[in-house]
């Protein structure tokens, strides 16, 4: 998940980090996160800690979306 400050510069954020990254760590999939995690939203606690579970729930379909070739692929 990435909640990115300007959305319009995203992928070649991304790209750039990953010219620096060795190949298994490289950022392949990635989903654009509606809005971000917020205490108001309950998908953080009030510190700024994300609420692992509670974004999971929210954006399930869209997550396991993002590995069903994968899926498909050893099957």
């Amino acid at each position: 998940m990435i909640v990115p400050r300007d959305p319009h510069r995203i992928e070649a954020d991304i790209r750039k980090v990953n010219d620096s990254l060795p190949d298994y760590a490289r950022i392949r999939r990635w989903l654009l996160a509606t809005e971000p995690f917020t205490a108001m939203n309950e998908m953080a606690t009030p510190n700024g800690r994300l609420r692992r579970e509670r974004i999971f729930l929210r954006y399930r379909q869209e997550l396991n979306a993002l590995y069903e070739d994968e899926v498909a692929d050893v099957l």
